[in-house]
């Protein structure tokens, strides 16, 4: 029988929190304790998003008013 390996999923997570797009350690974002909170991403200017856009849809995006894609 042949070995299977094991291979992670990566599962990004975009959240609003007090009014800012940000990307939260799992598992630090606690109700009565928000001095935990850790992030790896805050937005600090206008709505970010990933994935989903490709070669196909990105003048769509473009025209929308990104500035970049």
């Amino acid at each position: 029988m042949a070995h299977r390996q094991r291979r992670s999923l990566f599962r990004p997570c975009i959240d609003l929190h007090n009014g800012e797009v940000k990307q939260i350690v799992g598992g630090t974002l606690h109700e009565d304790d928000a001095s935990r909170l850790q992030t790896n991403f805050v937005a600090r200017r206008h709505l970010q998003i990933g994935g989903g856009i490709t070669v196909d849809n990105a003048q769509e995006w473009l025209d929308a008013g990104a500035s970049k894609v």
